[in-house]
């Protein structure tokens, strides 16, 4: 596909209005319809719109922050604390990245997956304790998130990363829709639950 010059500077228009908008204000794009917030997080870095995009899921369902780094994004409703891990999948990006897995941390995990590639925009929320996802490390062969093997040396606190394919017919991805999907739970929809 080749794009003209008009549509390439109109593009270019688009995203710095965006960028420029969403500098400073962590609520932009809260107000949007799920879909409309999800394509304007498109036009930002992922380290500008993983935390955002944290933040809009956790407003989403009424949740509560987490009051301590250590205590994970939020707690749900029994008050069990829980991180949030979410990712959009793009043409140039098919994996939920995991990235600052804590294993030394007591919560359970909620893994968002937001596929872009098609219209309207599919999503899924894999929910996994924390054994489960502290096996998930190994099966994975999940690898340090900072620094290097001789620097990661004398730490005992070592954040992980891994990634998941959301791919058809990828055995990691059908493995993870068979145990950990659940299904019930609709980022763009009212009756949205979380359990």
């Amino acid at each position: 596909m080749k794009l003209t010059c008009e549509e390439i500077t109109t593009a270019l228009r688009v995203l710095n209005e965006v960028r420029t908008e969403s500098a400073g204000n962590p609520l932009y794009g809260f107000e949007d319809n799920f879909d409309d917030f999800v394509t304007k997080l498109l036009f930002l870095t992922p380290q500008s719109y993983g935390a955002r995009l944290q933040a809009y899921l956790i407003k989403r369902f009424g949740l509560k922050p987490a009051t301590s780094k250590d205590s994970g994004d939020f707690v749900d409703q029994f008050n069990q604390p829980h991180e949030l891990k979410a990712s959009l999948i793009t043409p140039t990006n098919d994996n939920l990245n995991l990235v600052q897995i804590r294993p030394w941390q007591d919560v359970d995990y909620y893994c968002v997956a937001i596929d872009t590639r098609s219209a309207p925009y599919k999503e899924y929320v894999f929910v996994l304790n924390k054994e489960q996802m502290l096996e998930e490390t190994f099966t994975l062969r999940a690898t340090a998130a900072h620094g290097t093997k001789t620097a990661n040396e004398n730490n005992n606190k070592i954040e992980l990363r891994m990634s998941v394919p959301i791919a058809d017919n990828d055995p990691t991805f059908e493995r993870w829709k068979k145990l950990y999907w659940r299904r019930r739970i609709h980022l763009n929809k009212a009756e949205a639950e979380v359990r």
